[in-house]
């Protein structure tokens, strides 16, 4: 993998390259929501709860990358390899959604599975 010249073959850079051309790219704190569609909350802004870095980064390092993309279809895996870099922006949004009460449509969607184990077939009531 290559980026501004430099071509690195071990994750750690790599991982290091991902880190510096998004740290790069996405500076700014002005965040342009023009394709998501906001939606008020009727209970208004939540000011009483503010999430911390540290929380956030440790969701992202614990998830499971063994599982299936969601409808954002954003890998599990690339969540938790860029989760230093990532935590500030996702810790931005987050808190600006509880600040202003505002929650987008598109955080609501999920996949959801149905798994029906094979011991439930197997109970009775005798």
């Amino acid at each position: 993998m290559s980026y501004l010249d430099e071509e690195v073959n071990n994750s750690n850079n790599i991982v290091n390259l991902f880190k510096e051309y998004f740290s790069n790219t996405y500076v700014t704190n002005d965040i342009a929501c023009t394709q998501i569609n906001l939606k008020e909350n009727n209970i208004g802004a939540i000011h009483i709860i503010e999430l911390k870095q540290i929380d956030i980064f440790n969701e992202l390092w614990n998830i499971n990358y063994k599982t299936a993309v969601g409808p954002d279809e954003i890998s599990p895996l690339f969540l938790k390899e860029c989760a230093f870099i990532l935590t500030p922006a996702i810790i931005s949004l987050f808190n600006k959604s509880l600040l202003s009460g505002i929650f987008p449509e598109q955080w609501k969607s999920s996949y959801i599975y149905i798994y029906i184990s094979q011991l439930l077939k197997k109970v009775t009531n005798a």
